[in-house]
């Protein structure tokens, strides 16, 4: 059985995009740090992880691993800024293509059916990739009031979406995997024990 933490990536999206929202609404503020971090930090942790070692079957370790690590890689850049002090503009311009990436593989979900439910994860890919278009803008041009606040409403709408996903994940998950055993469980109960073995 392959490892799926599918799910922890889900929800932190979900948490990150929802910190984020929060920040643009808000007004900028160092007190939303932490929080753009830590979900910066698990998002590039596990995007690189599946990036690199494929554990999902197919495309999905594209989908999810490499988007995510891009997810954490701007969250990261995004709190650094923040808690120092610099400008955004950087950022913002990096987080451009990133975005507009996740609306294509949003649109390219929805064309090959992946996933169990290709509507939904097409629509969370394509919101996720529209409100991060909205806050590079927001960010280039130094905190347009409208725009963040525009931006916010779209990040909560996949905020949203991406935590009903993955909480169905998890729903389902904690079904799916309980029987799942260890390699190193399975190793040793597949061993005999010295006692049955026979004397020579």
């Amino acid at each position: 059985m392959f490892i799926d933490y599918l799910t922890l990536m889900l929800v932190n999206m979900a948490a990150g995009l929802g910190v984020l929202a929060c920040y643009l609404w808000a007004g900028r503020s160092k007190i939303w740090c932490a929080g753009l971090a830590v979900a910066g930090a698990l998002a590039l942790a596990g995007g690189l992880h599946m990036t690199f070692t494929w554990p999902l079957p197919g495309p999905f370790n594209i989908a999810f691993g490499e988007l995510s690590a891009l997810f954490g890689a701007v969250m990261l850049s995004a709190a650094l800024a923040v808690g120092f002090g610099w400008s955004l503009q950087a950022v913002g311009l990096y987080a451009t293509l990133p975005s507009l990436v996740a609306i294509l593989v949003g649109i390219r979900i929805w064309g090959l059916g992946l996933t169990n439910s290709p509507p939904m994860a097409a629509v969370g890919f394509t919101l996720t990739g529209a409100g991060g278009i909205l806050t590079s803008l927001s960010f280039i041009t130094a905190g347009h009031r409208g725009l963040a606040r525009l931006a916010a409403v779209v990040l909560i709408l996949a905020a949203l979406l991406w935590a009903f996903v993955g909480s169905a994940a998890y729903w389902t998950h904690l079904k799916s995997f309980g029987d799942y055993q260890p390699p190193l469980m399975i190793q040793a109960t597949a061993q005999p024990s010295a006692a049955t073995e026979p004397a020579e």
